[in-house]
């Protein structure tokens, strides 16, 4: 059973064995349907935002999987005989517990394009001798210019 109902659309990843190396850990275990899923595909066996953990599928055949998660990426709810949501890369895992947040109130809005706003500084140049000055050295003109008059 998963805790929040609307997770039960997503195929879940029953977890058989692990095997840690150095750098990853090979999770094996089966998925509850395979469609969409394949080698090479990267996933999250999603808990919460913080708490799941990055896979990427290096064994498939049926509903029988390898996946690689990295040890950085490990959580203590991968264990032998947990049962986790799978969540393809597509979305990350902290788009999906956004949405499963019944905190969060969404709020429909149409979008209007703002025009872009530039923030130009004066310049003074020159045409005669290439000077440039800038506005708060209270120089209007070019100095050399203003001694040739």
């Amino acid at each position: 059973m998963i805790a929040d109902s609307r997770l039960e659309i997503l195929p879940r990843f029953q977890v058989q064995a692990i095997n840690r190396g150095t750098e990853t850990a090979l999770i094996t275990g089966t998925f509850s349907r395979v469609e969409g899923i394949a080698v090479d595909a990267r996933g999250w066996p999603f808990v919460s935002e913080s708490e799941s953990s990055i896979a990427e599928v290096v064994t498939l055949k049926g509903e029988l999987a390898g996946l690689d998660v990295p040890n950085w990426s490990m959580t203590d709810h991968v264990h032998v005989g947990a049962t986790l949501p799978w969540l393809d890369s597509r979305w990350q895992a902290r788009d999906l517990a956004f949405l499963l947040d019944r905190t969060k109130k969404w709020q429909r809005v149409n979008y209007e394009a703002t025009d872009a706003l530039v923030f130009a500084k004066k310049v003074l140049r020159c045409e005669h001798c290439g000077w440039t000055g800038n506005p708060e050295s209270q120089l209007h003109a070019c100095p050399k210019s203003a001694f040739q008059k």
